[in-house]
């Protein structure tokens, strides 16, 4: 049994808020609704059958086929049989819909049907298979696994099948083609239903490993509705006024319906329709959409933006002759940073020509690298490596160009060079630690964007300087920085924790990403994800369309981490990766590393503090401009010296006084450095 929410639909627009407001749209389709049964009441004649093109993305971890979230295409087959007669009323089950239902249960006109031609006009059977290159994603993560793969939105129905955390599924609602309003709330690159491979397909047509409670293909279902502009039958509210579903044939709920009842249950003081697609029960207890919802999806499929463009796709037409070599260079990954003298880098080739069974990979204009007897087949895609590629210290740049397909010229050579970037750095470091991004900081942190997109850059705020990633100007959805921390010895300390400051402003409908990620292997994996915001989640100062440039201290945002799982390791990485989704400028400042499991950073730009505890005495806290060895001694407002002691690297401890036979009073702290002395007034209680 899967421990998730059944639909992710609702948070999912919640995260991405619209310059378009519910009430909105609601008029708008009320409006074409009317308008839709005013034409058919006055026409009459054949409806086309309305016909779907659909591409399945399965993003998977280099499982066989037919393995994990690589499922096969059995599995992809059965769910595109469980739309079809799901939403025309060709169940099975059909004849388990309640007598007191059946005169509103409605049917739709449509099928849908995997593509048969890609985007770019070659053979297709509708789905795509691509390693993630990780186990999971969750929905903060929307932007990353979408980037992997995406046909345009106005000509194909996407749908990603992923490991997915947190929920069964969710899917992006229709927009209104309002004037002002076009193109909200999301951008089209992110447009379509996302499910997760355990509830994708039926196990009626096959030993299928889904879940037992939702293992008949309703999850798709459900979602497809979503995305045809259906709500929830309990309208996400938790009380019974009337049509919060905007669907007048449901009955009223309250709330959702959870498993699989039996008999008549009873809300609102009417019939619960728990039967309905668009409820939370289980697979095995749906069987129905109504009439209006029928006309409803059936209304936003004729003029929804995004929507009624499937209609005319040229998705299920036959795809173009093809009579040429055309290889296309999708992608070249690598390691990000490592110690290692060489490493290996990953093509990912698709073949958009004739069969080639030859083709060479040039590095740099030098290095030949050659493949054979491959059978590559058009329309496909498929990952080839590069192996034991040496590098020197610092960044390492690979220009990587396809060449000689079947030792023939390829038509488009211009989509064959891609150029990736590896950092060798092996210098150390240790806790405490602390980086204001000033100076030669470039020396210790690498920050990069290994496939030559926008990278991390340098900008005065009112700390004088931060990094930051200029979302609001970049529109290439996914593009991916990098800042990555010095390689850090952690196996001689029990404790260690991590604080930074971020400055962020929320652009409406914009699913920035950032994450905080730990290696202990020097950079060759990142394993370990310490923290994961996204859009509306990222700590804010504000919504806003503007561009964001931090100003004050109260334009910044502090969070604390903790770095135990990581004590003991002595070749740890700590990266900072923004994932762009076009939103604004993310600001970084002050990231602290300490050597205690609570971080204890001094409070703004003071560089004491005082913190007095009546049973175990004052404790002075660090907020040092640099880690250095220090003297710290305390006197009482007469002069008279009350102690002294060396303390070894200084710099953002807090540090335990010893004053516990002291007087009450006042006295005077005093830190000495190799540059400068630092005193602090304080008062002593017990």
């Amino acid at each position: 049994m899967i421990a998730q929410s059944r639909c992710g639909a609702v948070d999912y627009i919640q995260s991405k808020p619209s310059k378009q407001t519910q009430p909105e749209f609601e008029f708008w389709l009320g409006k074409k609704i009317k308008q839709r049964l005013h034409e058919r009441s006055t026409t009459r004649g054949t409806e086309d059958t309305y016909r779907i093109p659909v591409v399945v993305h399965v993003i998977h971890f280099g499982e066989p086929l037919g393995t994990g979230a690589n499922i096969s295409d059995e599995q992809i087959l059965s769910q595109i049989d469980v739309l079809n007669k799901d939403y025309a009323r060709l169940n099975d089950d059909a004849s388990n819909t309640p007598e007191m239902f059946l005169g509103v249960a409605g049917a739709m006109d449509i099928r849908f049907e995997l593509a048969r031609r890609t985007p770019d006009g070659l053979p297709t059977d509708g789905i795509v298979r691509i390693n993630g290159g990780r186990e999971s994603w969750s929905m903060n993560d929307d932007a990353e696994f979408k980037s992997l793969s995406y046909w345009n939105s106005e000509n194909y129905l996407n749908i990603w099948v992923i490991n997915l955390t947190g929920y069964l599924g969710y899917s992006q609602f229709p927009v209104s083609d309002l004037p002002g309003l076009e193109g909200s709330p999301d951008v089209a690159e992110s447009d379509g239903v996302v499910i997760s491979y355990e509830v994708f397909g039926s196990t009626d047509y096959g030993d299928f490993d889904l879940d037992d409670q939702y293992n008949k293909g309703r999850t798709t279902t459900h979602e497809v509705g979503h995305f045809f502009g259906l709500r929830h039958t309990w309208g996400d509210t938790n009380d019974c006024n009337d049509d919060n579903d905007f669907v007048a044939d449901t009955p009223d709920q309250a709330g959702n319906t959870i498993g699989c009842p039996a008999g008549v249950r009873t809300a609102c003081g009417v019939n619960t329709m728990y039967q309905n697609y668009l409820d939370y029960t289980d697979d095995e207890c749906m069987n129905l959409f109504t009439i209006q919802q029928i006309e409803r999806m059936s209304t936003v499929l004729e003029n929804s933006p995004r929507r009624a463009s499937l209609l005319v796709s040229d998705g299920l037409n036959d795809p173009d002759p093809v009579t040429t070599e055309n290889l296309t260079l999708k992608s070249v990954d690598g390691k990000v940073v490592t110690c290692e003298a060489q490493s290996d880098l990953i093509l990912k080739v698709r073949n958009s020509g004739v069969e080639v069974n030859s083709f060479s990979a040039v590095i740099n204009g030098t290095t030949t690298v050659p493949f054979s007897d491959l059978n590559f087949m058009p329309g496909d895609e498929a990952t080839f490596t590069l192996p034991a590629n040496a590098l020197n210290a610092g960044a390492n740049i690979f220009t990587v160009q396809l060449t000689q397909p079947n030792g023939n010229a390829d038509t488009y050579p211009a989509d064959n060079v891609l150029t990736y970037t590896i950092h060798r750095n092996d210098e150390t470091d240790f806790l405490p630690l602390k980086e204001t991004f000033g100076g030669d900081y470039r020396d210790r942190w690498i920050a990069t964007n290994p496939r030559q997109g926008m990278n991390w850059q340098d900008a005065g705020t009112n700390f004088a300087n931060s990094v930051h990633f200029d979302g609001y100007s970049n529109q290439l959805l996914g593009d991916r920085a990098w800042l990555i921390s010095p390689l850090l010895d952690l196996s001689g300390i029990m404790e260690a924790s991590l604080s930074f400051d971020i400055s962020y402003v929320y652009r409406i409908g914009k699913n920035d990403n950032l994450k905080v990620l730990a290696s202990t292997n020097c950079g060759d994996s990142y394993d370990v994800v310490l923290y994961d915001v996204s859009g509306n989640t990222i700590p804010k100062v504000d919504n806003g369309n503007i561009k964001w440039v931090p100003v004050n201290e109260d334009d910044w945002r502090h969070v604390d981490l903790s770095l135990m799982g990581l004590v003991g390791f002595e070749n740890v990485r700590i990266a900072f990766v923004f994932t762009n989704a076009n939103g604004n400028n993310l600001y970084l400042d002050n990231i602290d590393f300490f050597d205690s499991e609570t971080n204890t950073r001094a409070d703004g730009n003071d560089y004491l503090q005082i913190f007095n505890d009546y049973s175990a005495g004052p404790s002075l806290r660090l907020n040092l401009p640099e880690r250095d060895n220090v003297e710290i001694g305390v006197t009482n407002t007469s002069g008279k010296h009350l102690f002294s002691f060396p303390y070894t690297n200084g710099l953002n401890q807090t540090i335990p006084l010893p004053m516990l036979d002291a007087s009450p009073g006042v006295y005077i702290v005093k830190v000495v450095t190799s540059k400068k002395s630092y005193t602090e007034k304080f008062v002593h209680i017990r």
